[in-house]
């Protein structure tokens, strides 16, 4: 889909170069674009809103790209004679067709929601949610209902100039249920260590501005390394526990979640996307002038249906013997991924290594060794089934047996845009570090509600 965006997009810009304001077939050559750019936008929206963490340097540069083919209709607008306005702009044959077929395409499965893009044109303050109610039972017979990373947020952008816009997003989790569930994990905690038992939660909170050479970013805010660690994080109850992304929390100590003190860059150029970022705090002696932690990560869209990615991030204020909300000595964290997707089908792979990065059943830090895997098939607009693993291992020297290891499938029906039905199973092969069964299974099911 992201392909097909992008050729629409160009072709409509090639369009706007070719097509003199003075001939007469101008006009309806116009209407046929600014349908074609109302598809579009109304498909950015509904994907944004029902999010992919992982794509949003795509998204922005969507947003971008969509503002300019506006400005480019208004300066021919501005070249036309008056005419009487068409009763509704068709979409233009062919190209504008598939378009109109993407946009009204039923939802797929994703890990969370962003906010619906804003008109990029003019001012403007959107709010946004999603309530996610689980409940669960282990192959034990305990059973459990809890949340699953329910949240509200505010999204605005304040266009500049040309090309330039300053925007700002606040999203807060809220436990509408369980505060505190045992069953129902996964990988991401839902928020920052020692915010497990409050009922909000911060999630995200950034401010940044749009300029014609990337995105500057500051706050709390989806890291570079997650930008790679996401694309197997699509799972809606269960998943991310191998790929080094939340570590302890929500990955905002170490700054390969949702870091915390971070300014980041990001910016796309064609099929390349950058990004980079450093985390300044206090939260050790060691604190280190400038940077705490840095990391970074690039991307190729090889093809419109195949994208690898791959980044590294570096703790630098780390201690030898941590306290939970403080980086370890040494913690360093690669992954490399990618995602293609064809039809109906996707299917996401990583790999990471650490040092000092994982944290085991006894508190114990070790190098690691993750792969995750995410597959999907939708049959129609209705119906998606999922299935992968997570397994992480320790490496050099680690005192134990300890390992992360589950098979995972899912299967969703999208009622609409606003509301999906899910259930999950997750199938336990994790050991503790004394080579016992560290987990049960679970099976669990339930709601997302967007609104």
């Amino acid at each position: 889909m992201k392909g097909l965006r992008l050729f629409l997009l160009v072709a409509i810009f090639g369009m706007l170069s070719a097509a003199p304001a003075a001939e007469p077939a101008a006009g309806t050559q116009l209407q046929e674009l600014q349908g074609t750019l109302a598809v579009l936008q109304a498909r950015l929206d509904a994907l944004v809103k029902q999010g992919d963490a992982a794509r949003q340097s795509e998204i922005d540069a969507l947003r971008r790209l969509l503002a300019e083919a506006d400005q480019r209709i208004g300066a021919l607008e501005a070249g036309l004679p008056a005419a009487p306005a068409p009763v509704a702009a068709a979409p233009a044959p062919g190209v504008a067709a598939d378009a109109a077929a993407a946009a009204t395409a039923g939802p797929s499965v994703l890990a969370g929601d962003r906010p619906a893009g804003p008109d990029p044109t003019r001012p403007s303050l959107d709010w946004y949610g999603s309530l996610r109610v689980r409940a669960g039972v282990a192959s034990n017979g305990q059973t459990e209902i809890a949340d699953r990373f329910s949240r509200l947020g505010l999204n605005g952008r304040v266009p500049l100039a040309d090309g330039y816009a300053f925007f700002g997003q606040l999203e807060l989790g809220v436990n509408v249920v369980n505060q505190n569930p045992e069953l129902v994990t996964g990988g991401d905690s839902g928020g920052a260590y020692g915010e497990g038992s409050q009922a909000v939660k911060s999630r995200i909170g950034r401010v940044g501005v749009e300029t014609p050479v990337g995105t500057f970013t500051w706050g709390k805010q989806y890291s570079p390394y997650y930008d790679v660690a996401g694309l197997t994080d699509m799972f809606f109850t269960f998943g991310s526990e191998a790929s080094g992304a939340f570590g302890t929390g929500d990955g905002g100590i170490a700054g390969t979640g949702r870091s915390e003190k971070a300014f980041q860059y990001r910016h796309r150029l064609g099929p390349v996307h950058v990004g980079a970022q450093v985390q300044n705090r206090a939260r050790t002696g060691e604190n280190v002038r400038y940077a705490d932690t840095y990391g970074f990560m690039a991307g190729l869209d090889v093809t419109p249906s195949f994208t690898v990615a791959a980044a590294f991030n570096k703790v630098r204020d780390g201690v030898d013997k941590p306290e939970p909300n403080q980086p370890k000595k040494g913690d360093q964290a690669f992954i490399v991924g990618g995602r293609w997707a064809r039809g109906h089908f996707q299917l996401a792979a990583d790999y990471a290594a650490s040092l000092n990065h994982e944290v085991d059943d006894q508190g114990v830090y070790f190098n690691g060794r993750g792969v995750e895997l995410y597959s999907q098939y939708d049959v129609g607009p209705k119906w998606s089934f999922g299935g992968g693993f997570n397994y992480l291992w320790s490496t050099g020297g680690h005192p134990g047996e300890y390992r992360r290891l589950n098979g995972l499938g899912s299967v969703t029906f999208h009622f609409n845009q606003t509301l999906d039905v899910n259930a999950e199973i997750k199938i336990e092969g994790s050991r503790a570090t004394d080579g016992s069964s560290l987990r049960h299974s679970v099976l669990a099911w339930g709601v997302n509600y967007y609104f």
